[in-house]
């Protein structure tokens, strides 16, 4: 089991990432996990361990930047599905400031 947490202050908004294994059928734990919906009035769901994650990278105009990103997340093992990458550069190249 592996657990990972963090707030957001600005926000108020508590979020927690649960890694598990269970025998369990997936829609027997989503009303398991809705009973507690209800209690706490929180936002969930369930998403396969191995799944990738779609992920917006924003980095400044150094293209270096992007590079050490994605290779870290490489070497970590991270899922991950880059959906859009912007940067500085490309923002002031397209008339953003």
């Amino acid at each position: 089991m592996e657990s990972r947490q963090f707030e957001d202050r600005e926000t108020g908004r508590f979020f927690l990432s649960t890694v598990f294994e269970s025998d369990c059928e997936r829609s027997v734990m989503a009303d398991g996990v809705a009973k507690l919906d209800d209690e706490f009035a929180m936002d969930w769901k369930l998403v396969p361990a191995g799944q990738p994650v779609k992920v917006l990278i924003l980095v400044s105009k150094f293209d270096h930047c992007l590079a050490y990103l994605l290779v870290i997340a490489l070497l970590s093992g991270l899922l991950l599905t880059v959906v859009l990458s912007f940067s500085h550069f490309l923002g002031r190249w397209l008339g953003f400031n």
